[in-house]
């Protein structure tokens, strides 16, 4: 079945019932609630990925899922990809040999041009190069998250440089989200779990206390597992062997004692160990060829701080100003062995030891004030601030060679000397100044206009080791200003249909990566080289929606278009230089285009205690100087659950069925790239109140037992690659989750 034939499917089921999707934010935080003659209880949500201030979801003239803490315990979630499993438009990236998810990718645009925070403190960046380094964004842990905000298409207005295809907030838990639960001024937490896909199991523990004008909160979660479970076709590669353990510890101070406002303050660490046997390179193509074994040992730091402060209402005429600092520090450590058989007469028996190190720091600053008065006859509400972010990376790769006969050790490998740098350390910084004035006009009509101001410099630091492994090459640095300007509307066309729309732009800088990378590698004669031409990428966004919300339900559509100028794609094979060398270099693309629509609806069924949940997305893309599709897009891909709640709300049980369509949207290589097939997968969920204080969560996943890949995970890979039966994704499998609350 083709992407269209899905496409029409959907709709017209989403038409015909009513759907909302199976993340649906319109179910889940409250400011108010109501029910209607269905029995469906709505809970207005609040988000402030919108305009960085607290808003009904409804006010948002663009398109928001946000998923809530209770959303994730249902669903069992235990990484970035089952936050999103079911919402359309959103879906990871990731390695399947050893590295595991990379990053969010929204619309068809995914690594750092994804704005990705937590508590307001950015996430580190991704970085790759080569087939031993790699750096992703899997630094976030689900069990300490409150809610999840995701905001689709170019965002810049409001969230800076890094928000050219989305955002992505997560909120860590509070200590009201314990004690909301419990009658007194102290709460405790604690959950197990086990999850059959990669033999993992998970404890936690979280306490909060309200002590007169002061709130704390303390969570620490341990995760220890394997590697995730696959189903190779015949004769291929089984998923290399890993062991895994992550903690992550949460401290979160509130008082309004000290100050004449309220000061904030959150701590969070996260540290993981993975080790890997790469069994999948063992007698692998060309250089791999001679290799008998090799393993892996990874180690991964993130730290985040941050210190913000509510000034008293009313303070220079502001309905509310806020103030914040935050740092923060990630540290990824890399360590790679290989041995290799002697190849007579010239190569030994030998071991080949790897290293690859990068760290990231960053301090951010942001004042953040909002006012609403009335001007002309119409009510406005102006949310306006000042940011300021500097961020230094550095980055080394370090390798040895050892003969195992004689014992000699060589720090020469493939011609590279090592250690080496692939690009200067840098130094990058940003001032933004941002405005927005939300125009209500009347009941019925609002405009809401932005506008940002932003500053950059990319400051290239080389130091002895970049100069000498790259004495021909000079880095460059760079200094600009740009404008994104956004303009939204709502009209609520009657009580329950509402239509809005948006034009927004986006840009992001080029990465230190791609501005300076530079390595030469002779034993494969070729050479990687800065570009000082780079240019910033740019995104011109527009998005069509209705929201229609009735007895019956609730209907969300939308429609959208993205234009993206001067894409950065990253070492672009030039050919060969004179001297023979084949030339890397990243370079801009002039022309994209990705569109595409999305659907999110639910129902009430005519049964007592069922209700449906769904969603649809479909994309297409294209780079429309080449004329050839964008390989980043998702296929399209639909939900439909079924959900039966008891009138005593002990039990909950959810059947969701996903159809993704076959991938065939696949630009022209050679060798051929894979193409996913289509697949339908089917899960179950039963939720289980034992009592006032413990309550269980079972999950049944892929029943079917099929055998189906994620896009993310194969892209690009040649469709004879040992590595696609690596990123086949689990078969049947279950998972519990076992909480008790006090």
């Amino acid at each position: 079945m083709g992407n269209k034939n899905v496409l029409m499917m959907a709709i017209l089921a989403a038409l015909s019932m009513g759907l909302h999707a199976a993340d649906d934010p319109i179910a889940d935080t409250a400011a108010h609630s109501d029910q209607n003659d269905a029995g469906i209880t709505r809970l207005e949500t609040i988000v402030s990925v919108g305009n960085h201030r607290d808003q009904m979801l409804g006010q948002v003239a663009g398109t928001v899922s946000v998923i809530e803490h209770d959303q994730n315990e249902r669903h069992l979630a235990q990484d970035l990809a089952d936050l999103v499993r079911y919402e359309p438009g959103i879906s990871v990236v990731e390695e399947t040999s050893r590295f595991g998810a990379s990053g969010f990718s929204i619309r068809g645009l995914d690594g750092n041009r994804v704005g990705m925070s937590v508590d307001g403190v950015p996430v580190r960046d991704a970085f790759a190069v080569g087939s031993f380094s790699r750096g992703t964004r899997n630094a976030v842990e689900p069990a300490l998250l409150s809610r999840t905000e995701m905001l689709r298409g170019p965002a810049s207005t409001l969230h800076g440089s890094e928000a050219l295809a989305g955002v992505v907030n997560f909120h860590t838990l509070s200590p009201q989200d314990l004690l909301e639960d419990v009658a007194g001024d102290f709460a405790v937490r604690a959950r197990a779990g086990a999850n059959g896909r990669d033999d993992s199991v998970t404890s936690s523990a979280s306490a909060a206390q309200h002590l007169g004008q002061i709130d704390w909160l303390l969570a620490l979660v341990d995760r220890q597992g394997h590697e995730r479970s696959t189903q190779p076709r015949p004769g291929g590669l089984s998923a290399n062997p890993q062991d895994r353990h992550e903690q992550t510890g949460l401290l979160k101070l509130r008082s309004d004692l000290i100050l004449p406002g309220t000061l904030a303050l959150t701590l969070e660490q996260r540290e993981a160990d993975i080790n890997t046997d790469l069994r999948s390179f063992v007698r692998g193509p060309a250089q791999y060829a001679s290799t008998n074994a090799m393993s892996a040992s990874d180690a991964e730091l993130d730290q985040r701080a941050s210190l913000t402060f509510e000034w008293p209402a009313g303070i220079m005429g502001l309905d509310a100003l806020n103030s914040s600092l935050s740092m923060s520090r990630s540290r990824i450590d890399q360590n790679t062995q290989q041995w290799r058989d002697a190849e007579p007469p010239r190569t030994p028996a030998n071991r080949r030891d790897r290293r690859f190190l990068f760290e990231q720091d960053s301090v951010s600053a942001d004042l953040l004030g909002e006012r609403r008065t009335s001007w002309f006859g119409a009510e406005h509400w102006f949310v306006f601030g000042l940011s300021m972010n500097r961020q230094s990376a550095e980055e080394l790769r370090d390798g040895r060679e050892t003969n195992l006969v004689t014992g000699a050790v060589s720090t020469m490998i493939l011609g590279e000397r090592f250690p080496v740098r692939d690009f200067p350390d840098t130094v990058s910084t940003e001032l933004g100044l941002f405005w927005q004035d939300e125009i209500q006009l009347g009941e019925q009509w609002a405009l809401i206009p932005g506008l940002r101001w932003e500053r950059f410099n990319v400051d290239a630091r080389p130091d002895v080791m970049y100069v000498e492994d790259n004495p021909n090459q000079r880095p460059v640095d760079l200094d600009d200003a740009a404008l994104t300007p956004k303009l939204g509307a709502r009209w609520q066309a009657s009580e329950a249909l509402q239509i809005f729309g948006q034009y927004a732009e986006g840009f992001r800088l080029p990465p230190a990566g791609d501005l300076n990378i530079g390595f030469n590698i002779p034993a494969f004669n070729y050479v990687a080289l800065p570009n000082p031409d780079l240019q910033p990428e740019h995104s011109r966004g527009l998005e069509l929606g209705a929201r229609w919300s009735g007895s019956l339900g609730h209907l969300e559509i939308v429609a959208f278009e993205n234009r993206y100028r001067n894409l950065i794609e990253s070492r672009v094979n030039l050919g060969r230089n004179d001297q023979g060398q084949l030339v890397f270099q990243s370079q801009n693309r002039a022309r994209a285009s990705i569109r595409g629509i999305e659907l999110r609806g639910e129902s009430a069924l005519p049964w007592a205690g069922f209700s449906l949940q769904g969603g649809l997305a479909y994309t297409e893309g294209s780079d429309t100087v080449r004329d050839v599709p964008l390989n980043s897009i998702d296929p399209a891909k639909a939900t439909l659950g079924v959900i039966f709640e008891s009138a005593n709300a002990r039990h909950r049980i959810e059947l969701v069925g996903t159809a993704i369509a076959r991938q065939d949207q696949v630009a022209p290589s050679s060798p051929a790239a894979f193409e996913t097939p289509g697949v339908g997968l089917v899960d179950l969920y039963w939720n289980w109140r034992l009592g006032d204080h413990l309550n269980l969560d079972v999950g049944a996943f892929n029943l079917t037992d099929r055998r189906w890949w994620a896009w993310g995970s194969v892209r690009g890979i040649a469709v004879d690659a040992r590595e696609i039966d690596l990123a086949t994704q689990p078969g049947r499998h279950l998972a519990m989750n076992l909480e008790w609350r006090w």
